[in-house]
């Protein structure tokens, strides 16, 4: 049991940080499973997103809000969502693939980081594409939940930062979405 995690809104100056950890039945290969910045629309993504749903072994999708980013800093909030991931699939796993390089601390779980593993490695492209999709639904839902902040432009820029996103902070001052942390430097 390979499981393979991924997260989006690192860097992201509003919303959550988005952990998924999804496990593939190599026997049967899901068509369009790439990167999930190599889509050319979030409907063609949610599409590959409820195929991987469907046929994966297991998956598990944590978010981690601005408030924990800001008290635990990024990397505290993505390990935590991580370790949470791996919980929820209540299964053991035999290797734990990673995107991206280790942080200066890891999880300690023997897992392997792979560089670009995004784009070479099918389970943890997989877990891109239900960490974008399900953050980007999340986004969209603060847009059309909370329309006195429209301005902001969550349900198209995502919460990351725009020319326009920050603009509207400079001016407008921050959301209860935002991230102070990542967002004092823009405030006039």
């Amino acid at each position: 049991m390979i499981v393979g995690i991924d997260e989006v809104g690192y860097g992201s100056l509003a919303g959550p940080v988005t952990v998924a950890a999804c496990i593939l039945d190599d026997s049967t290969p899901i068509a369009g499973v790439k990167d999930s910045k190599a889509f050319s629309s979030h409907r063609k993504r949610a599409h590959v997103a409820s195929e991987i749903k469907d046929q994966a072994i297991a998956f598990s999708i944590a978010h981690r809000p601005n408030y924990v980013i800001d008290e635990r800093g990024i990397v505290g909030a993505l390990q935590q969502a991580q370790r949470e991931c791996l919980e929820k699939l209540g299964m053991k796993t035999d290797r734990i693939l990673i995107d991206g390089t280790p942080f200066k601390t890891t999880l300690g779980m023997g897992e392997e980081y792979i560089i670009k593993g995004d784009v070479t490695v099918a389970c943890i492209s997989a877990a891109s594409i239900l960490a974008k999709v399900a953050r980007d639904e999340l986004m969209i839902q603060f847009a059309l939940t909370y329309p006195e902040f429209s301005a902001y432009g969550f349900d198209s820029n995502k919460g990351y930062g725009s020319a326009a996103h920050r603009e509207t902070i400079a001016h407008g001052g921050l959301t209860p979405f935002h991230r102070k942390s990542y967002c004092a430097h823009l405030l006039r």
